[in-house]
Order: structure tokens, then C-alpha cells, then sequence
């Protein structure tokens, strides 16, 4: 099976069309093995690859011929020191905490435990048999959902209600600002909300939007404001989606509550609403 090195993020296996990538965040790891499988139940994988790339600790890898069923684990190498916090076994195939999908049961049985059930030394000891049979599987699925014979609407809801209320539309595509639509916002704007936006939670906000939207907000900025935001961002590793989602929606209320003070100009509700 050809092996690249592939990207930390987004974390889990993303089938992209062509392939999969593969990404698991681990701080204190010293090796990981990414285990594929070729049924649900049962141990025996049918392929281990040692991923070799680690990225802001994150670990990952692609795989040109996998493809959406794979189903696959990990086993991950480090200290085990558990009055030290930590726990690593290689013994034990763990799920990934970023699949998208699981199959199969979990069969309870004293080789699910990371320490010998019944040893003197109790949780400070260390079980060395493979779980891998009694432990489900996760799946690279394809996030793709086909609509079979279903065919677009020639009209959009939206595009409805503007036929027969122009004014209604246009509040409610107000109400519908996203985070892209800072696009549109003019750069005093923007330079207005960039003074009173926390600078970790724009890095948060801008770690998951597109390269446009980035270069908006830096035109706003001075040179050396991006390249500390851009360090800023860099230096955040791997975010969960909900953390950068969160971040987005706080810059939109505030921008909200700008606009309400009338210091922020977001989305006009005419061309004619204002005069310069």
C-alpha cells in the first residue's frame, strides 16, 4: 500500500475523492500505529503502518488506496506511567476520538484493560494482551449524501419570499449573516471590529475560514499585526471544529452589537442607505 505523508487537519480519516488522510493528535505519544482491518469483529490486522509525520502533535498520514469502509484503529507508543498520568499500550487498539463512524459491538473482557484485573499492583499494573478483537472498528466513511432523482428548486424559499416581499428579504438575509459574509464588510468596518475582537479569539476564528476571508482581514491590518496573528494561528495546532465555530459565532455578535452602536456597517439594507 503506497504511504504519504499527508496533513495534521482536519483530524480523523477524510476521504478527499482520491484518498484518505489520517490524523490523530497526541502530546505525550513516542509512535503510532495506524491499524487497518478487514472485518468488524476479530483481531489479526490485515495492515499496520507506522506513521512517521507529526505536525503541532499531531500525527498523520495518506493513503492513495484506501477508501471509504476502510475500517481501521490505532495503537499508540509512549510511557507508561500511570502515577504520571499516563497510560500508553500498544496492546490496546483504540478508537479514533475524530471517526466519523464505528461498527460493531464491544465484547466485554478483562483484555480491555489497560492493567491486569487481579494483579497485586492493581491499576499500576500493565495488561499486555491484544484487545483488537473485542473492540468495535472505526470506518472512513463518505461525507458525499446523494440526492438519487431529486432535482434542485427553481425557486428558493428565499428567492419567494423576495418575489412578494422585497423589504422581508432583505431583513432576512440580514439575519443570516455567517462569518463568510465578513467578505462583504467594508475594511473600516472591519478595522472597527478588529480593535475590540480578542486576538486569540480571532486566530480561533480565522483558523477555519477561507484564504479570502483571511486576506480581508488582514488588508486591515498592519504587517506586523499579521504576522503575529499568522504565528498566533500557527501555533494553535489542531483545533476542534466546535472551538473555531464557537469563535466565529462570538466575532458575529459582536459585530451584531457594533452595528446596533453604530460603529460597524455589515450588510446595507438598500443601496440608497446612506449618503457620503
Amino acid at each position: 500500500m503506497k504511504v504519504w505523508p499527508g496533513q495534521p487537519y482536519p483530524l480523523g480519516a477524510t476521504w478527499d475523492g482520491a484518498g484518505v488522510n489520517f490524523a490523530l493528535f497526541s502530546e505525550n505519544a513516542t509512535a503510532v500505529d495506524l491499524c487497518l482491518f478487514e472485518r468488524t469483529n476479530g483481531a489479526g490486522e490485515v495492515t499496520t503502518i507506522r506513521l512517521t509525520e507529526q505536525t503541532n502533535q499531531a500525527w498523520h498520514v495518506y493513503l492513495p488506496e484506501a477508501r471509504p469502509g476502510q475500517r481501521y484503529g490505532y495503537r499508540v507508543h509512549g510511557p507508561y506511567a500511570p502515577e504520571a498520568g499516563h497510560r500508553f499500550n500498544p496492546a490496546k487498539l483504540l478508537l479514533d476520538p475524530y471517526a466519523k463512524a464505528i461498527a460493531g459491538v464491544i465484547r466485554w473482557s478483562d483484555a480491555l484493560f489497560g492493567y491486569t484485573i487481579g494483579h497485586p499492583d492493581a491499576d499500576l499494573s500493565q495488561d499486555t494482551r491484544d484487545s483488537a478483537a473485542d473492540l468495535p472498528k472505526c470506518i472512513v466513511v463518505d461525507p458525499v449524501f446523494s440526492w438519487g432523482d431529486d432535482t434542485r428548486l427553481s425557486t428558493t424559499i428565499l428567492e419567494a419570499v423576495e418575489q412578494d416581499s422585497p423589504q422581508l428579504a432583505v431583513s432576512i438575509r440580514n439575519f443570516m449573516f455567517t462569518f463568510e459574509d465578513f467578505l462583504e464588510v467594508p475594511e473600516a468596518s472591519i478595522r472597527e471590529l478588529l480593535g475590540q475582537l480578542d486576538k486569540k479569539a480571532l486566530a480561533l476564528a480565522l483558523k477555519g475560514a477561507t484564504e479570502q476571508l483571511k486576506d480581508h482581514f488582514f488588508k486591515s491590518m498592519s504587517s506586523r499585526a499579521v504576522e503575529m496573528l499568522k504565528e498566533d494561528m500557527e501555533s494553535l495546532g489542531p483545533i476542534r471544529t466546535r472551538e473555531v465555530n464557537q469563535a466565529q459565532q462570538d466575532s458575529i455578535v459582536l459585530a451584531r452589537k457594533l452595528e446596533a452602536q453604530g460603529k460597524m456597517i455589515l450588510k446595507n439594507e438598500a443601496e440608497d442607505s446612506f449618503v457620503v
